[in-house]
């Protein structure tokens, strides 16, 4: 009994009681199992006075979920605290979202927290995130290629004007979590599906976490700890820097930013000035990896005066000659081109996916699944728009160029299609008019050693 009572003291020894007020209005985000259940129970008994309320939701994954959502009423009504709850088809949500499971129950979880905080007036959200899943969360980062400033779980995030989220338990190892709710005798729910492997997070916590702690550092936890420590000190100071930046390249008149000035900074620094300025449009939904930056700023340095860059749907990044801003897409504004990356392109309620692949096999049928000869095409030039007066190609097989519009006479498409038909062109020619044919000149051939895919849904 003595060790559990060791542990159980770890627990309110590095529970962090600085972020909490008594005028607060908590609500708190309850799942019925061990970590959620130890930070509801010991708020109410170190706040007994404070206005708590928890909020349970069912992400329609798990035939458990029923069981533990009347287990967390009960904790609730026993503890003389307001319980909501909320149900959410996050393999629906996903699929609108095009996300992963994981990435879109985060996305959910946060919406319907905020949703709910707002209309009971609560000012703080507290999820019971802890220092283990701090170690996963920025061993996940590493491994999707996240860098910059603010890795892992912050303390506090502010979601709205009025409403923040707070994590007090970041430095509490699970096990001293269950320390605690043994010493108490608090019982709790187990959802199985944590020791499954079959989500990136628990092959990282089942699975690399014990062997990297069997093999390389038995003190990883600690390890992480430190350095999410120095990490954050490094953050604070580039901040200062990030922030001067923004400020000084900020057009208050059209809400614009200065591009030149951007780009006299280091790189270091304009990456992390355009991951500031996307996180805090709030309009952006996904992970910010250093290969999508590289892409903003390859975009932003590239020759074209005028164009565009889809974030992610309907949320795009302009560039118009020494000034760039965020924008949500029109539909019908395509008469600026689009920059294009590798991956997945969103443009109107189209998808372009452009992807290297093994494969020279010439799809002479699918006008939707193009393969090209990777060589012919300056792939960092690649953007697409619609037509314009004057748009020509060489159509496959020929030898001399044909306007567009002729081609399109030609081949008898009704006029209204040929308007809302996309060209994807590089900084020297148009390669493919959507859903018709290619220029002859990026064609795979016996010589051809590289190839692309292009594929519009």
């Amino acid at each position: 009994m003595s060790d559990i009572f060791l542990e159980a003291n770890n627990f309110e020894k590095n529970f962090n009681l600085n972020i909490f007020q008594n005028r607060d209005k908590l609500l708190v985000a309850l799942s019925g199992g061990a970590d959620s259940t130890a930070c509801l129970y010991f708020l109410k008994n170190t706040f007994p006075d404070m206005c708590i309320s928890a909020l349970y939701i069912n992400h329609g994954l798990r035939l458990e979920a029923e069981d533990e959502e009347l287990f967390c009423k009960k904790i609730c009504k026993s503890l003389d605290i307001s319980y909501y709850s909320d149900n959410y088809d996050i393999k629906k949500e996903a699929k609108f979202l095009k996300k992963s499971i994981e990435e879109t129950g985060r996305i959910i979880r946060y919406r319907v927290l905020l949703e709910k905080a707002e209309k009971i007036k609560a000012n703080k959200i507290v999820t019971a995130h802890h220092l283990n899943d701090q170690t996963e969360s920025i061993l996940l980062q590493f491994f999707s290629g996240t860098s910059g400033m603010n890795i892992g779980i912050c303390e506090r995030m502010q979601l709205s004007e009025k409403v923040e989220v707070v994590r007090p338990m970041l430095k509490i190892l699970k096990k001293d979590i269950y320390g605690y709710l043994e010493e108490n005798d608090i019982d709790y729910k187990v959802d199985r599906s944590n020791y499954e492997s079959e989500y990136d997070r628990n092959k990282l916590r089942n699975i690399i976490i014990p062997q990297i702690k069997e093999l390389i550092n038995p003190g990883l936890e600690s390890t992480i700890t430190h350095f999410k420590e120095v990490s954050d000190n490094a953050s604070d100071f580039i901040s200062k820097t990030v922030a001067k930046t923004i400020r000084d390249c900020y057009i208050k008149e059209s809400g614009h930013y200065i591009l030149s000035k951007l780009l006299k900074k280091h790189s270091y620094i304009q990456r992390e000035c355009i991951k500031t300025l996307i996180i805090n449009d709030n309009r952006y939904i996904g992970r910010i990896t250093s290969e999508f930056l590289g892409h903003i700023i390859q975009f932003l340095t590239s020759e074209s005066a005028n164009s565009r860059f889809v974030l992610s749907k309907g949320f795009v990044l302009i560039k118009s000659y020494n000034e760039f801003y965020f924008d949500i897409m029109k539909e019908k504004s395509l008469n600026l081109p689009f920059f294009l990356k590798k991956g997945v392109n969103y443009i109107g309620e189209k998808k372009l996916i452009i992807q290297d692949t093994n494969t020279n096999k010439f799809l002479k049928k699918n006008n939707m699944k193009i393969r090209l000869d990777k060589e012919t095409i300056d792939i960092k030039s690649l953007q697409c728009r619609y037509r314009l007066p004057g748009d020509d190609f060489i159509p496959l097989g020929m030898a001399h160029p044909k306007k567009i519009k002729n081609y399109f006479i030609d081949k008898k498409v009704p006029l209204s299609e040929r308007d809302e038909t996309l060209l994807v062109m590089d900084k020297e020619k148009i390669i493919w008019i959507v859903g018709h044919e290619i220029d002859d000149r990026v064609k795979i051939t016996p010589e051809s050693k590289s190839y692309i895919e292009m594929i519009c849904e």
